[in-house]
């Protein structure tokens, strides 16, 4: 991967004249910065990198780039590039050998449903893998690798540069495909930048994240970067969306545009849909073929997240019988709509879902309801430090569509507990239960059910920590159900 350090200028389009000193690596990080690499010093959330050039050069920065003029007494090279920023994608495309030219990029957005889709197309393909000759890696919140293989990211997506990277990477180890969640906040900070996408897939788009983008039409901005500013084979859009009807209609930058939803006349559709304590069972269509499904996952919203992937396969050239066949053997993510195996006699279904926004929780408790034949409980409770205008929406959400809700704390961080509670009260008619300790919640969530029942957790979902002022401390939603019950995580 090594490159001359007048190579990665000529990269960024200015010419220089430097002396040709071999560059192992390009880091955004001056904590991640080893012997040999070339710092890029560039304005990020929390400040601009060019603070931390004199920590990069500690840390053995052979170079350092940067798009701010400083006055740094070094003994390497600090070069100013203008706009250096802006030109991080096309910058790490060339120095990592241009990965995804050579693999198939599946960017999957959306407020809820991508980290399933990708995951689920992650395991599909690999499924697949003896007899269509591929292997697909995972980029994204439940972290990067492939399945039983994954190493934790501190971003949905990671960084411009490690994007590239950890493409390359995967190319290394001889993957074909690479399934990727592409958040809002990514698209925003231009962190696909460079990035060859095969497939553009768009699940839906509620609430969320308006601590960041102040308004719907901001967030939807961002999202719509994907099947705009970037340059698909296949778009792949959600017709029951309204966000997506409005896409279809204003424009798609693809070569190929398809459709899926249960209610929209879409090239994917779906029929014949029930649900019940086994899972869920519907009828698959596209043009003259039909697949029936017979799965394991609960949720109506699975649904669409099938047909999703299912479109996917198909414009990848695997065979219907061959979808049917994977489609029936996709288990629940880590943390979605997961069901708790306890195998401890009668006692009330435990779910762990990751749902964290309104409609996400709205859809969660809906799509359980069918599964429940006695009442539906909900633990939930709201982040500290985020969007303060979704917490009584949350609220009104979890008692509109539960029987038994009880309120408890998620990450306060650096908030108040009781004022974020507080803010969850504010969208509801009754008074609910609440206990802050999390375990306490679950404890009295489990003193008051009974078999028949059903209790949703939501928030955390895969989550293996809990953050209050500051420390995130070890804690994860299913361990602790599986603790009162006495069976091994």
């Amino acid at each position: 991967m090594s490159k001359l350090l007048s190579d990665v200028i000529s990269a960024c389009g200015a010419q220089i004249e430097v002396a040709d000193i071999p560059v192992k690596d390009l880091r955004i990080d001056s904590r991640a910065v080893n012997k040999g690499d070339v710092f890029l010093a560039v304005k990020g959330q929390l400040g601009h990198g060019s603070t931390y050039i004199s920590a990069a050069i500690e840390q053995g920065a052979a170079a350092v780039l940067t798009d701010k003029k400083v006055d740094v007494d070094a003994d390497v090279p600090i070069i100013f590039i203008e706009r250096l920023g802006e030109l991080l994608g096309d910058l790490s495309h060339y120095f990592y050998n241009q990965p995804s030219e050579k693999l198939k990029v599946l960017a999957v957005t959306g407020t809820n449903g991508k980290t399933s889709v990708a995951w689920f197309l992650m395991h599909a393909l690999n499924h697949l893998g003896e007899s269509h000759g591929q292997k697909a890696g995972y980029i994204g919140t439940l972290g990067v690798g492939t399945k039983g293989e994954l190493d934790t990211l501190k971003n949905t997506t990671p960084s411009v540069v490690d994007v590239h990277r950890l493409l390359a990477g995967f190319l290394l180890q001889g993957m074909t495909h690479v399934c990727i969640e592409v958040s809002s906040h990514a698209l925003d900070q231009g962190r696909i930048e460079g990035v060859y996408v095969e497939q553009a897939l768009f699940t839906n788009l509620s609430r969320d994240h308006l601590d960041y983008h102040e308004t719907m039409v901001n967030y939807a901005k961002a999202k719509y970067q994907l099947f705009d500013h970037f340059c698909s084979e296949q778009a792949i859009i959600n017709k029951d969306d309204s966000c997506g009807q409005e896409w279809l209609s204003q424009g798609v930058n693809s070569s190929e545009i398809i459709t899926y939803g249960i209610s929209a006349d879409a090239d994917w559709k779906a029929g014949n849909i029930i649900s019940n304590e086994c899972g869920l069972r519907f009828d698959m269509s596209f043009g003259e073929g039909t697949i029936h499904v017979d799965s394991r996952l609960m949720g109506r919203f699975n649904v669409e997240n099938l047909l999703l992937v299912a479109a996917s396969l198909h414009a990848m050239t695997v065979s219907m019988n061959d979808i049917a066949t994977v489609l029936n053997q996709l288990e629940a993510v880590p943390g979605r709509m997961d069901v708790v195996d306890l195998n401890v006699g009668d006692q009330a279904t435990w779910v762990v879902d990751y749902a964290h926004t309104p409609d996400a929780l709205s859809s969660v408790l809906s799509s359980l309801r069918s599964h429940v034949s006695g009442r539906l409980f909900c633990v939930f409770g709201c982040g500290g430090d985020r969007d303060k205008g979704k917490r009584a929406l949350m609220g009104q959400a979890a008692e509109q569509a539960s029987d038994v809700v009880i309120i408890t704390d998620d990450n306060p961080r650096y908030e108040s507990p009781k004022a974020i509670v507080e803010g969850v009260l504010a969208g509801m008619k009754e008074q609910h239960e609440v206990v802050h300790l999390r375990s306490q919640a679950l404890k009295h969530a489990k003193h008051l059910s009974q078999t028949g029942d059903v209790i949703l957790v939501a928030g955390k979902g895969h989550e293996d920590y809990q953050e209050i002022e500051g420390v995130r401390s070890p804690y994860n939603d299913i361990e602790t159900i599986k603790a009162m019950y006495e069976v091994a995580a």
